[in-house]
């Protein structure tokens, strides 16, 4: 997806923050149930491992179909990003994002943390993203005692 910028010689800090508003869009796209819109997110053999780290779906179909499920599957009553770290180098970013998510599937009422992680290619402002997982993080309420 193409990112616009006032100056293609970008300092650390705007690669960044387009990584990040790439990542905000992408999120605002599944939950408004755009689907189709998730083409542009998605290099065409990107991959992604599944949050079990026990199955890989490959293809930009599969990633696509995967929020598509999960998005008719459960009722998402919240969504929040809490924070979005990113690294980033000449053609690749790494991006860590964690979620707050409040749902319901089978009348049963999820409130969960967790994170998901993605390699993005950049090609100046172009990017995509070619690896994601996810993963639950703990209930930051629970106190291992």
């Amino acid at each position: 997806m193409q990112l616009s910028s006032d100056n293609p010689a970008d300092s650390d800090d705007h690669r960044k923050a387009h990584v990040q508003s790439f990542l905000v869009a992408l999120n605002d796209a599944w939950l408004e149930k755009n689907y189709s819109e998730l083409y542009a997110y998605f290099s065409k053999d990107c991959v992604l491992l599944t949050p079990s780290g026990s199955d890989t779906l490959a293809g930009v179909d599969a990633m696509v179909d995967s929020y598509r499920q999960f998005g008719e599957l459960a009722a998402i009553h919240d969504f929040s990003i809490l924070n979005i770290e990113t690294f980033t180098r000449s053609d690749l970013a790494v991006a860590h994002l964690t979620y707050e998510i409040d749902y319901e599937i089978g009348g049963e009422r999820h409130l969960e943390q967790g994170m998901e992680v993605y390699v993005l290619s950049v090609t100046g402002n172009y990017h995509q993203v070619v690896w994601r997982t996810q993963k639950s993080l703990p209930d930051p309420d629970y106190e291992d005692t």
